[in-house]
């Protein structure tokens, strides 16, 4: 949803606005030093932006190697739990546990894919 010149309205948001994900933290142990950010911008080089683009992987477990170039890293942080923070469609920011079931997880990253989940 969050791209350049992206047109998605709210009501395009069909698995419910309070059930998707639209960003999430990374800031956890195994990053490289200093990348400690939610998203890191666009710069002249090019269309691709450094920002994480899937939930490939669970939280906290796959970091940035620099071979990878923040298209395939998880979502993450230090706080207690393994869990980060993610802002949903709704607008408001919710913790998500690092126990949180890995199908549940990738289904709370689409707008429509017709997963019924709960992240209550």
């Amino acid at each position: 949803m969050l791209y350049r010149n992206s047109e998605i309205r709210l009501v395009e948001i069909t698995d419910g606005t309070s059930n998707t994900f639209m960003v999430g933290e990374c800031s956890f142990n195994a990053n490289a030093p200093g990348y400690r950010n939610w998203i890191r911008g666009c710069d002249s080089s090019g269309p691709t932006c450094a920002s994480f683009h899937n939930v490939t992987y669970p939280l906290n477990s796959a970091p940035f190697t620099g071979s990878t170039k923040f298209m395939d890293i998880s979502f993450g942080s230090n706080h207690s739990g393994g869990g980060a923070n993610f802002c949903l469609a709704d607008g408001s920011v919710r913790y998500i546990s690092g126990s949180i079931d890995f199908a549940v997880y990738q289904a709370a990253a689409t707008r429509n894919g017709g997963e019924p989940i709960n992240l209550n």
